[in-house]
């Protein structure tokens, strides 16, 4: 038999099911004709049935090695390379295979897809809009641009392309799942829960789709809901990473933080070389308070394993002869109504234009009204979410960047990888995060003589911390709201506690000390504000934990979640005193409290994160509010309580007080700020022969 009827007859075989019998005859065809490529493409789609991607490589391979022009077998080749982990060969083999044939929509979906499991977004619209121009009615083309688009912050265009795929398959879960998914992202949050829920009644064995809809329901508040989504979908689908994750961050929020560590833990055993695991390790690490040697030591090893093998073999010099205008660049994934910004606006306005060029990296997808803002007032605005951090790197050294400043250290969304590869000459970290990153790449960090005093802090910091004199915080309060007149309790008869942090921040020695407040101050009752308070598990369990202190659940008033920030302010009027926690401190719930005319009674911790509060307080000459240790902290609250004159007075004045201190003095810090940076560019390794 020749070539042609031993291929017939494997196609014949291979159609009714009988995969040993269509191996043989292509097998028989090869030896017929040893350099036709047909008889290893079909082994290769023989093995892709059975999922034995090595075998199947390795046919197609073959068949490329005997007719290197045939651009459906580098096609083929690229996709057993993509799915057995070898992208960059997938993406050589798909550029082949497009110099071959350009118009191939095979080999652009390839190598679109490729790029976007890269992460290299921005990299992967081109091909992926070429593949759907070629193929315009292929759902899977469709969907993956859609999930490109949707990576690269444009939601709209996103919902339109799944709408098209909706309209090619109307029942399609994947499709109701991903339209359902940019819909929760853009805030249509009703028209979300009706596709999640219908992508989940056609396709109840979706795992993603029970994780994202589960992160629809926590956002809206329906935590109960939301862990049994998230149960679900790890029991669908016990090695489902991502699922994990989203779970701990939601018991983190509701103040389970040994859960949470539980849950990151399997994340990180299930996907050893997925960093986000490890550094949310850290975050939980602060919230337990743990010895400041050893958040340090926690800190360094992930440097070491993640950052420090980035590290360019020559680091850049700083080319500047100080006649230009320094280049800055502020990297953050929060420009938008986060904290974040809050703090950094202030500074961002009263940067000396004259002599800096300020370049802002968004590396986050939302935005809003601050983003304008912010954008408006910037020299350069570029969004970096849909760049790897390799591509990052590359286009911060493309910039020019003098001064490279990262505003979220190991918080959501940040690019400290970037910041390893050593984009700038000069690194720092300020502002987003209560501790050392732990990398070398970073070169210092901003902090004042309170929150890290030396010489301790400093065995605890990889970077060199820049002691800003008078706080390293700015604050700019997101709306104008007057402060009540009087202190609340001279209408209720009773002093009002208050704590508006997240619950991850009140653990078992910040309730004790609250409830011995409580029960020193009859009569007084606690006021809570965070967004779990919503759930009545959540809101159980912390009573549960004040019962155990003596202390009713009808002494505790919860609060829910307020998205209007002008209502949030004004809910601080109906609290006479604050209550800040520890050992992680509150920063911008102690300014709003502040702000709105309430004193703050704080704790002086040991590290960064237990100490923060009792900078904001000195800023504004309250240190006598701060607490050497946990009977000082209750001593001191009990002692203002009794005095309703000094808490009237102290209300009256605290917005003034605010106002005329150095922690609004938004032109202060950006002098204390630039004459740093001024000094880091000065000691910096500079070209040879440079004079400044």
């Amino acid at each position: 038999m020749n070539k042609a009827e031993l291929l017939r007859l494997a196609g014949a075989a291979l159609a009714a099911g009988d995969r040993r019998r269509a191996r043989d005859c292509c097998r028989a065809a090869a030896a017929a004709d040893p350099v036709a490529p047909e008889p290893h493409r079909l082994l290769g789609l023989i093995a892709t049935q059975e999922n034995d991607w090595p075998t199947a490589y390795a046919h197609f391979a073959q068949g490329v090695g005997v007719a290197p022009r045939d651009s459906h077998g580098r096609i083929n080749l690229a996709q057993a390379a993509a799915l057995l982990g070898r992208p960059d060969e997938a993406l050589e083999q798909t550029r082949i295979a497009l110099a071959l044939e350009p118009d191939s929509a095979p080999a652009l979906l390839i190598h679109g897809s490729t790029l976007q499991n890269q992460g290299r977004i921005a990299l992967s619209l081109p091909p992926l809009r070429a593949a759907a121009v070629a193929a315009p009615r292929d759902g899977a083309i469709l969907t993956v641009l859609g999930n490109s688009l949707l990576r690269a912050g444009d939601q709209e265009l996103a919902v339109r392309h799944y709408e098209r795929v909706l309209t090619l398959d109307p029942v399609s879960a994947d499709a109701l799942g991903n339209l359902a998914a940019a819909q929760y992202q853009i805030g249509r949050l009703d028209l979300a829960t009706h596709l999640f829920r219908f992508a989940g009644t056609l396709e109840p064995r979706n795992f993603q789709v029970h994780n994202n809809f589960a992160l629809l329901l926590s956002r809206r508040r329906r935590f109960a809901e939301a862990a049994r989504a998230w149960r679900r979908a790890v029991a669908l689908e016990p090695a489902f990473v991502e699922a994990f994750v989203n779970f701990a961050a939601m018991l983190t929020e509701g103040g389970e933080i040994r859960a949470a560590a539980r849950l990151s833990g399997i994340a990180e055993r299930l996907s050893p070389r997925r960093e986000e695991g490890n550094a949310n390790q850290l975050l939980y690490a602060l919230y337990l308070g743990l010895d400041p040697e050893d958040l340090a030591r926690r800190h360094r090893d992930w440097a070491v394993q993640w950052a420090e093998p980035l590290a360019p073999a020559v680091p850049p010099v700083l080319d500047w002869d100080g006649r230009r205008r320094l280049r800055v660049g502020y990297v953050s994934a929060d420009f938008w109504w986060h904290p974040v910004s809050y703090f950094f606006e202030p500074l961002l306005e009263a940067h000396d234009r004259g002599r800096f060029e300020i370049f802002l990296y968004a590396a986050g997808t939302r935005s809003d009204a601050l983003t304008e803002r912010l954008k408006a007032k910037a020299d350069h605005w570029l969004r970096v979410g849909g760049l790897t951090d390799a591509e990052m790197a590359a286009r911060i050294r493309r910039d020019g960047i003098d001064i490279l400043v990262d505003l979220g250290g190991h918080t959501g969304g940040n690019r400290l990888l970037a910041f390893a590869r050593r984009p700038a000459p000069v690194q720092v970290s300020w502002l987003g995060y209560p501790h050392s990153t732990g990398m070398t790449g970073i070169d210092y960090r901003f902090s004042d003589r309170i929150t890290e005093p030396a010489p301790q802090a400093d065995r605890w910091s990889s970077e060199r911390i820049v002691r800003l004199p008078g706080g390293f915080h700015c604050y700019r309060a997101p709306c104008d709201i007057a402060p009540a007149a009087e202190p609340p309790l001279t209408g209720a008869g009773h002093v009002t506690f208050g704590s508006f942090n997240n619950l991850a921040k009140i653990n078992d020695q910040v309730v004790a000390c609250w409830a011995a407040i409580l029960s020193a101050c009859p009569g007084s009752v606690l006021l809570l504000k965070a967004r779990l308070l919503e759930d009545p598990a959540v809101s159980g369990r912390l009573n549960g934990v004040f019962a155990s202190h003596g202390i009713g659940a009808e002494r505790i008033v919860a609060l829910p979640y307020e998205p209007d920030q002008a209502r949030h302010l004004e809910l601080y009027g109906r609290v006479d005193i604050a209550l800040d926690t520890f050992p992680y401190n509150g920063t911008t719930t102690t300014c709003e409290a502040l702000w709105m005319g309430v004193p703050v009674i704080g704790l002086l911790g040991r590290g960064h994160a237990g100490r923060v509060g009792a900078s904001l307080l000195s800023q504004v000459g309250l240190d006598w509010l701060v607490g050497r240790d946990e009977a000082d902290y209750v001593r001191r609250a009990v002692t203002l309580a009794a005095d309703t004159p000094a808490l009237a007075e102290l209300r009256r004045g605290l917005r003034r007080r605010m106002r005329d201190s150095t922690l609004c003095d938004a032109a202060f810090l950006a002098r204390k700020i630039e004459a740093a940076y001024l000094e880091m560019a000065f000691a910096a390794p500079r070209r040879l022969g440079e004079t400044v």
